[in-house]
């Protein structure tokens, strides 16, 4: 409502999905597989609602799940909202290198964006820069990950 004077086309909204809630278990092991991709597919419907909004200038699986097959059917989810017209862009969000890895492997549609903020979880970010950037994956930093990135665009990109 805060925003319904304004054009939307003078903001960005981004939708952040997470695997943790929406009545699955926290243990991913323990969860139906199909669950976690449908709950992925009702969290992205709702939050689409309860912003009135057809869709999102992107959609940000915010975590890893604890196993491929669940972070697969999760990005599967995000596949389908953007096919749809529901997205704008997907991406990932504080993947390291080895579950964006899973993700690419099997996805039908690769990640345009990778959300990451540095932490004890994101083993070598120079790695995960380096990689991103041969894929044609494009970064967005928050936190400490900022400064790397600034010079990680000067070094590759020239900006």
């Amino acid at each position: 409502q805060a925003l319904a004077s304004f054009s939307r086309n003078n903001y960005f909204v981004t939708i952040k999905v997470s695997w943790r809630g929406h009545g699955r278990t926290s243990d991913v092991r323990k969860a139906n597989q199909s669950s976690i991709h449908y709950g992925t597919l009702e969290h992205i419907k709702h939050s689409l609602a309860a912003l009135n909004y057809q869709y999102a200038d992107m959609l940000l699986l915010t975590e890893p799940c604890d196993t491929c097959e669940a972070n697969v059917k999760q990005w599967r989810a995000l596949e389908i909202a953007y096919m749809a017209g529901h997205a704008r862009t997907i991406g990932l969000s504080n993947f390291c290198l080895y579950w964006l890895l899973c993700v690419w492997g099997n996805a039908r549609i690769k990640p345009h964006v990778h959300h990451l903020h540095e932490h004890a979880n994101i083993q070598n970010p120079e790695d995960l820069y380096r990689w991103s950037a041969d894929k044609g994956v494009f970064i967005m930093a928050i936190g400490a990950a900022l400064e790397l990135e600034v010079r990680f665009h000067r070094e590759f990109f020239g900006r």
